[in-house]
């Protein structure tokens, strides 16, 4: 389940080191755009709370990781789709119930994700993947699942990330 990003930017301002010792794995970041001039991001702010999906203001966090304790037969990589069996979940009609996977290569610590032959197609940047095919992500990188775009960073990228909103 994600993690409204504000959950991080405040432990980054109280205990940085920590909560950099503290995060092992690449992190997906989602946002959705303010939809009008008047919206307040405080009209929602998850403070570390679960939220299925970002609301505007509020950017949702995914770790990268295998979820303990669920029935996910996949264990060759970190799975992404629309039903509650993967570890990553997101709850939107164009992604597929298992849509895609993150493999990390363990002789050279790059990561890649992989299409699962989803119905409506994963993106890397503005390439669309053929279904099983691998495709290499490093920090900043756009990934899209469906209509659902996100962004693969790493700690220092998030740092950044929250670096941008202190300016």
């Amino acid at each position: 389940m994600p993690i409204g990003f504000s959950y991080y930017y405040r432990r980054y301002l109280t205990e940085a080191e920590l909560l950099r010792k503290q995060i092992d794995t690449p992190l997906l970041f989602w946002e959705v755009p303010m939809t009008s001039v008047g919206e307040e991001a405080w009209a929602g702010t998850a403070s570390g709370a679960p939220l299925k999906e970002p609301r505007a203001g509020e950017p949702v966090v995914f770790e990268l990781k295998k979820v303990q304790g669920k029935a996910n037969a996949f264990a060759m990589g970190v799975t992404v789709g629309r039903i509650d069996t993967n570890d990553i979940v997101i709850d939107d009609a164009s992604v597929s119930r298992f849509h895609a996977y993150f493999q990390k290569d363990l002789r050279t610590g790059d990561w890649n994700v992989v299409d699962a032959e989803s119905k409506n197609g994963t993106w890397v940047g503005p390439l669309k993947l053929s279904p099983n095919e691998r495709a290499r992500v490093g920090d900043e990188t756009k990934v899209r699942f469906g209509d659902v775009e996100l962004v693969f960073l790493t700690v220092n990228g998030l740092f950044e990330r929250i670096k941008k909103g202190l300016r």
